[in-house]
């Protein structure tokens, strides 16, 4: 009985002890930092440098979530403005919320490196465009909900994009 007690006892311990959540970091900004650069999906505890006590506000909420506690969680991409009071100064930051860098379907070559031109390397393209990526992350491709991605060899697009090679 005193070992099912204590087994008990230290499970309900390591329960409560892990932190409540692995996933969320802190963010320091500084004050007046004009803007935010996070990706979809992504939860922040935002604190600014040197100040105990900041009051979050945001008008348009499709974008994020925020807290009173600042703990912001982006929900698509886009940009949004927050805006935060310490004492009777007011401040915004631009949030720039990107997309999540991973090939959605297509096949994939299993590189992660840029393509040099030649016939190898992971490229990235959608359905209607006109032209292929070298990078997961152009801006160009942040606007798209459909990124398909492959072996330049594979691509159907035959001209670079200009924002990222």
């Amino acid at each position: 009985m005193k070992k099912r007690s204590l087994l008990f006892l230290l499970m309900f311990l390591l329960l409560f002890s892990l932190p409540a959540s692995a996933a969320t970091k802190t963010k320091k900004i500084k004050e007046g930092q004009k803007t935010l650069s996070l990706t979809v999906g992504s939860k922040v505890q935002l604190k600014v440098k040197g100040v105990s006590k900041t009051k979050w506000t945001a008008k348009t909420t499709s974008y994020f979530k925020i807290t009173k506690k600042g703990l912001l969680t982006a929900k698509r991409a886009g940009s949004a403005k927050l805006k935060y009071k310490i004492g009777s100064k007011k401040y915004t930051v631009l949030l720039k919320i990107k997309r999540k860098t991973s090939g959605s379907s297509g096949s994939s070559s299993g590189s992660s490196g840029s393509s040099s031109g030649s016939g190898g390397g992971t490229v990235y393209w959608v359905p209607n465009g006109e032209v292929y990526h070298s990078t997961p992350g152009c801006r160009s491709l942040s606007r798209s909900n459909t990124i398909l991605s492959g072996p330049l060899a594979s691509c159907p697009k035959s001209r670079p994009c200009k924002n990222c090679h």
